[in-house]
């Protein structure tokens, strides 16, 4: 294990170790996420490599986190506008753009997939694009990431079993998934 690993998997574990989705709780189970300091006891490695490593899992801790953070609401509040505003909120932190395609353009656009299936829902579809460029003047795409991002009340007809009912809300961890991803990059 080089220093540089023991540094990102020591911030990354203590940060989504510390993750509690307690939105809903109106008592809050733990302040372990109140903490201020820790140490990391690596005898004979390389300060500057271990340092690098624990900001790059802090950075991976956090995107892991939001995606998570995303994913857990349920179906009643992770809405495709509530989906759209959490990709606009990261991006505006990072510096990205975010350009949201609402029902009326994707139906302009030929995406009548996505319209049929969201026709059930009280509201319109969404699609959701990010867009980081690290080096502006380059128009090339040197990497694209895509998630579906189907939330629960996207419409339709269901024809899975009740049982598992209550973890349909997960259909849109690929979209929370590439949220998170984003916020890392």
């Amino acid at each position: 294990l080089s220093a540089f690993d023991l540094g990102v998997v020591a911030a990354e574990g203590l940060i989504m170790g510390l993750d509690r989705f307690e939105s809903y709780k109106t008592k809050k189970k733990s302040s372990r996420d109140k903490l201020s300091s820790f140490v990391v006891l690596g005898n004979g490695f390389n300060s500057e490599e271990l340092k690098s490593g624990l900001d790059r899992g802090e950075i991976l801790g956090q995107g892991n986190v939001c995606a998570r953070q995303i994913a857990n609401h349920p179906g009643n509040y992770m809405t495709p506008s509530q989906l759209a505003a959490e990709a606009q909120a990261v991006a505006a932190e990072a510096g990205m753009e975010c350009v949201i395609l609402d029902e009326p353009e994707l139906k302009e656009k030929g995406f009548g997939g996505i319209c049929a299936v969201s026709a059930g829902s009280a509201e319109n579809c969404k699609m959701v694009q990010l867009f980081y460029r690290g080096k502006p003047a380059d128009k090339t795409v040197h990497l694209a990431i895509i998630g579906k991002g189907l939330t629960f009340d996207a419409g339709g007809i269901s024809i899975k079993p009740a049982q598992n009912m209550h973890m349909m809300k997960f259909d849109m961890c690929g979209g929370a998934g590439v949220i998170g991803a984003a916020q890392i990059i």
